[in-house]
């Protein structure tokens, strides 16, 4: 009497694989986002980390989907914090068609950055986004009643996928 053989583990799980890329190739799109975080404030700048690291890793992951990237620490050299300030806060035009610019270019086994978020805190406390093909986008990390809203700006601020699929 022959048994039946059951497929491994290695058969299930190219087979898991195989139609993963089946379904991600037809459905034609582009994971993502993938941005940059700088974090620009003075006044203790380590909550602002805390909250969005909240809103990206763990309880408020509200608008934060599987394939996106967010870098922290590792950026390419020339997105640096005086750039960053003469985009985002000054908003100086020069700088943003040059930090547009490093984001599209390819970084890290990445074809580019679709954006970059940033917390700065000179005068008003303010969470600023900045498009690799839109503009510069601010708000308090405050809500209409005063109460925190961090997750809720970073979602509104969340520059959207420009990679080409």
């Amino acid at each position: 009497m022959a048994s039946a053989r059951r497929p491994g583990v290695l058969g299930l799980v190219t087979a898991a694989f195989a139609l993963l890329v089946t379904v991600r190739a037809e459905a034609g799109g582009v994971e993502g986002p993938y941005l940059v975080w700088m974090n620009l404030g003075t006044v203790e700048p380590q909550l602002a980390d805390a909250h969005i690291t909240a809103v990206v890793n763990g309880q408020q992951r509200l608008c934060w989907p599987e394939g996106a990237l967010f870098y922290v620490r590792h950026r390419p050299l020339g997105i640096a914090p005086a750039l960053a300030r003469r985009a985002l806060q000054q908003r100086e035009a020069p700088a943003q068609r040059r930090l547009r610019q490093l984001l599209r270019q390819p970084f890290d086994n990445l074809p580019g950055f679709d954006g970059v978020v940033a917390y700065g805190d000179h005068g008003v406390p303010r969470l600023m986004s900045l498009g690799a093909s839109g503009p510069v986008r601010a708000e308090g990390p405050r809500s209409a009643s005063g109460e925190e809203a961090w997750a809720a700006t970073f979602c509104r601020l969340l520059p959207p996928v420009s990679r080409a699929p």
